[in-house]
């Protein structure tokens, strides 16, 4: 596998918030993963509104020998991770020349350790997908596994897509700038990925555990996070929906005719409680179908707008660029 990837440049991309440490830790593995496979590196990384800087004058001070420069993209105020990525993705379709990026976190939960491997992926493809890393086994309790699958079924129900990954992936150099021109990278990469009609695969990989500090993903940013990625299929997910409603609807409307043969054909008089359950639930049915009507001319109408492409607008939230390592 070295001998593939010797004379490689392998850029990588991550985003920091308040978590220095964290990243500072992370470059010396970073470094020893690319220098076992005989490419060179550049990072880039974007402080996505950071206001503790503890950890960070570390960067300057490490001794790599793959990575050969470490950058910083300041924004204005914190975006979230996915815009953060976005425009870090963005900067480097513009700046940065790589045969792979890497995406991934900087907290040590993305193990570098499945770096080759994704890269080996990659490289089979022909460097013409796009490959992340599906994480297999989790390490949160069960309650999280049980909503989590739960999310997983609804949205390949409404979407046709398996969501099982997150940021950890290599994309080819040939496929950034095209990828930098998908408007709905602003939301939820992955799922973005996903709609762009970009080949992409996956490799198994296991969860690695954060070393420093507390993450700052609460509850309601996971949910957040989690319909961000309805949000890219909205149109999809409206249809689906309707189709849905009117099979129920229909369903209903049969039961409900099942429910008066019986009364005025077979004579049953005590339907009581069913034939009021069928009405109710029919209500709810088409109340659900024309908000899901509702919902399916706003996403389409959205498509009027000139959408925000982070190829174009992502110098928008820039505030500086600083060469972090060599000092």
């Amino acid at each position: 596998m070295t001998a593939d990837f010797a004379g490689k440049t392998v850029a990588i991309l991550t985003a920091a918030y308040n978590d220095w440490l964290s990243f500072a830790h992370l470059l010396p593995l970073l470094d020893n993963t690319l220098d076992s496979l005989g490419a060179k590196g550049c990072v880039v990384v974007v402080d996505d509104g950071s206001v503790d800087f503890e950890g960070k004058d570390m960067v300057a001070e490490c001794s790599m020998k793959a990575i050969k420069s470490v950058d910083g993209l300041v924004l204005g105020d914190n975006q979230g991770n996915q815009r953060a990525i976005a425009i870090g993705l963005a900067h480097v379709a513009e700046h940065v020349a790589c045969d792979y990026l890497v995406l991934m976190d900087s907290d040590h939960e993305d193990k570098p350790e499945y770096i080759p491997r994704l890269l080996e992926a990659c490289r089979k493809s022909g460097d013409r997908e796009i490959v992340f890393a599906e994480r297999t086994k989790r390490s949160e309790g069960l309650l999280f596994a049980f909503f989590y699958r739960l999310y997983q079924w609804i949205y390949r129900a409404f979407t046709g897509h398996n969501i099982a990954v997150g940021n950890f992936s290599v994309i080819p150099g040939q496929l950034v700038r095209r990828l930098s021109y998908v408007g709905e990278l602003w939301n939820h990469i992955p799922a973005s990925v996903m709609r762009s009609g970009i080949p992409f695969d996956t490799i198994s990989s296991e969860r690695g555990k954060r070393r420093f500090g507390k993450s700052s993903m609460n509850l309601v940013r996971l949910v957040a996070h989690a319909f961000s990625a309805f949000t890219v299929f909205a149109d999809v997910f409206a249809v689906r929906l309707i189709l849905w409603t009117l099979g129920l609807v229909f369903l209903f409307v049969l039961g409900g005719m099942v429910l008066v043969g019986l009364k005025f054909g077979a004579g049953v008089v005590a339907l009581g409680w069913p034939s009021q359950m069928v009405g109710l639930l029919l209500l709810i049915l088409i109340q659900v179908l024309g908000m899901s009507v509702i919902l399916l001319f706003l996403a389409l109408s959205m498509r009027l707008k000139p959408p925000m492409i982070p190829a174009h607008d992502y110098g928008k939230f820039i505030c500086e660029v600083n060469r972090l390592y060599p000092s």
